[in-house]
């Protein structure tokens, strides 16, 4: 298992409250599918799933606001 960094290299875990940059929308990180990912492959792959649907988000593209 990689560690999946937001664009602020802070470290993203499944239950962290973030929020997609360049929008007001607060999710909360339901998965991270980076089992086939390379370490340098996970922080632009769309890899994490978020609660509010079935779509997946690169995590640079993520702010941590807290666990």
């Amino acid at each position: 298992m990689n560690i999946a960094y937001d664009m602020n290299r802070n470290a993203l875990r499944v239950g962290a409250h973030v929020i997609e940059n360049g929008t007001c929308k607060v999710m909360v990180i339901k998965a991270i599918n980076d089992e086939n990912l390379a370490r340098e492959q996970v922080r632009t792959a769309k890899c994490v799933v978020c609660n509010d649907g079935p779509n997946a988000y690169a995590p640079e593209d993520l702010i941590l606001l807290g666990h």
